[in-house]
């Protein structure tokens, strides 16, 4: 399985719903990448504010798939609901 924070991230991803414009805080992206589950993720967007919250997850997406392109993208997404721990998975594939 993966983080909600990544599974909210690429539901905005690929729905090209770009919700933030501009640089996103350092604090809101620690925020954002904390939410490890969903009873987090309500909390975190409640703190940083949606729009931010939900642009921050999808950069974050939109990273990884620059780093590891859209084939290391979908690895990493059948890799995590195959099982595999996510973060192990996503250092894997920058390495």
């Amino acid at each position: 399985m993966y983080p909600t924070w990544f599974d909210e991230g690429l539901a905005t991803y690929v729905a090209g719903h770009p919700n933030w414009q501009g640089k996103i805080p350092a604090s809101v992206r620690k925020r954002v990448l904390s939410a490890k589950r969903t009873w987090h993720w309500g909390k975190a967007y409640r703190e940083v504010g949606v729009r931010r919250a939900y642009g921050a997850a999808a950069a974050e997406v939109e990273s990884i798939e620059h780093q590891v392109g859209r084939t290391g993208l979908m690895e990493l997404i059948a890799r995590a609901e195959a099982g595999e721990d996510f973060n192990a998975v996503l250092a894997d594939l920058l390495s």
